[in-house]
């Protein structure tokens, strides 16, 4: 029973790269039926549960791991009662228990460094949909924006497209390195050229900054790799190029690599005005916030036009105060003291990731994102010790 409900979680996590790909009219989020589902049998199965033995310094960091995450979205639900946009409140309060019963799951079922690359791997098969997505918008002229050359799958912003695909890469790398299944390793080889040129795609000046982030995996593991590996990778790095240099609109390519431009001509997109207008509420809220989800509210109330933050710390600051920001941050210092006991690989693999969800979300608010949680809960979830292999 407990297979099948870590089957079905897995199932739910091959759905968050793909945006909205999995959303049927009648349906609704096949993903959240999928953690439904999970939930269900893992609690069927829970009294059986009790025998399963884990190493103590993994269950150290997953009871703290829980423990914050449970009050960091207990002070989401609390501040619905100062929110200044009930509405928007409610809708995180609702994305927080999505959040934390995905949690949970991962706590419980991934205990092995097998059940963490069985996961990896379906986070990893399920970015192909938002690829051919992506691919398909370009080639058939399908842009986020008329009159713009950016592109993203359906139902993806194409910020947050490029730092999923982003997040993916040193996954993707690790895979292969790890596993020896053929087919894998195939689709990692396909994955890495189509991840590079999906993010210039999107044109996100972000995504390009978490892009090269994630290429640090490359120098850090290259030895593992066969020789009909690089030789591979090195010519579709060439092909890469081609594509780049060649198909890809230039205006796109400008977009992407004249960061410091940006900043200087239109505010990195508006989102420095944003930023220092958040400066004229915070201080006045700077212990509740305004409410979770009210950071937009409470900009739009300054600038006339709602906002995010565009910055994750940001909005935590803004919507849950002071209090949810340090919450946030020793969730942070706790996932770093995690990755410092993990294996050499797994140290290398999980600081990149850690690293580029940072400076991707440095330029996006993700502090809802299942994403973001999904990284989280796989860091105290992987085992600190090779001796952990085996599963029960």
């Amino acid at each position: 029973m407990r297979k099948t409900s870590l089957f079905f979680l897995c199932l739910y996590i091959f759905t968050l790269p793909s945006g909205g790909f999995f959303d049927f009219q009648y349906l609704g989020n096949v993903n959240v039926i999928f953690l439904i589902i999970s939930l269900i049998l893992f609690l069927i199965s829970y009294p059986k549960d009790e025998t399963e033995q884990e190493n103590f310094l993994d269950f150290y960091f997953k009871r703290r791991y829980f423990l914050l995450i449970c009050v960091f979205f207990l002070l989401v639900a609390i501040s619905y009662v100062w929110s200044i946009a009930p509405d928007y409140t409610e809708i995180k309060i609702k994305a927080s228990i999505q959040m934390v019963v995905a949690t949970i799951l991962m706590l419980r079922l991934v205990n092995s460094k097998k059940k963490t690359l069985l996961v990896i791997q379906f986070f990893f098969l399920g970015s192909f949909v938002s690829i051919f997505g992506i691919l398909y918008s370009f080639f058939f002229d399908k842009p986020f924006f008329q009159d713009t050359t950016r592109y993203t799958s359906q139902g993806l912003n194409p910020n947050d497209y490029g730092v999923i695909v982003a997040l993916i890469i040193p996954l993707a790398w690790y895979l292969l390195t790890e596993i020896k299944s053929s087919t894998i390793k195939w689709s990692v080889l396909i994955f890495i050229p189509l991840s590079l040129i999906s993010i210039f795609l999107t044109g996100s000046r972000g995504a390009f900054v978490s892009l090269l982030t994630a290429l640090l995996i490359i120098p850090f593991s290259y030895i593992k790799i066969s020789k009909f590996s690089k030789l591979f990778l090195i010519v579709a790095f060439i092909a890469v190029s081609f594509f780049v240099l060649f198909l890809i609109p230039g205006s796109t390519i400008d977009r992407v690599t004249n960061i410091y431009n940006s900043a200087q001509s239109d505010n990195l997109s508006k989102r420095i005005d944003i930023w220092n207008a958040s400066k004229r509420f915070i201080p006045d809220k700077i212990f509740t916030g305004v409410g979770a989800g009210s950071f937009r509210t409470a900009i739009g109330n300054i600038m006339g036009r709602e906002h995010v933050a565009h910055n994750t710390l940001l909005s935590i600051l803004g919507e849950e105060g002071i209090l949810g920001l340090c919450i946030f941050i020793i969730i942070i210092i706790l996932l770093i003291f995690k990755i410092s006991k993990l294996p050499d690989e797994e140290k290398k693999v999980w600081s990149i990731v850690l690293l580029t969800w940072f400076l991707g979300t440095s330029v996006m608010s993700w502090d809802f994102h299942p994403i973001t949680w999904l990284i989280f809960s796989l860091i105290i979830a992987s085992p600190s010790k090779k001796i952990n292999q085996n599963d029960n």
